[in-house]
């Protein structure tokens, strides 16, 4: 619980700039690319993508993305 609540934290304090935030994770649960939407624009952001792999990883077993909007 711990671990979702320090993860949900870092995602709101982006979703506070951006609008949406797209996560890609891989089957091993590693988070290997981060995208932030600000002007209809993806954009990568390798500094998401670093502090999330930091903070946990989650068990899946296949490639998933996840779409999170404001």
């Amino acid at each position: 619980m711990y671990l979702e609540n320090r993860f949900m934290k870092v995602v709101l304090l982006y979703l506070q700039k951006y609008s949406q935030i797209k996560i890609h994770i891989n089957q091993n649960g590693k988070i290997t690319k981060t995208e932030t939407e600000l002007n209809s624009t993806w954009i990568l952001n390798r500094n998401l993508r670093k502090i999330l792999n930091k903070i946990q990883q989650i068990e899946t077993k296949k490639a998933i993305v996840i779409t999170l909007k404001k």
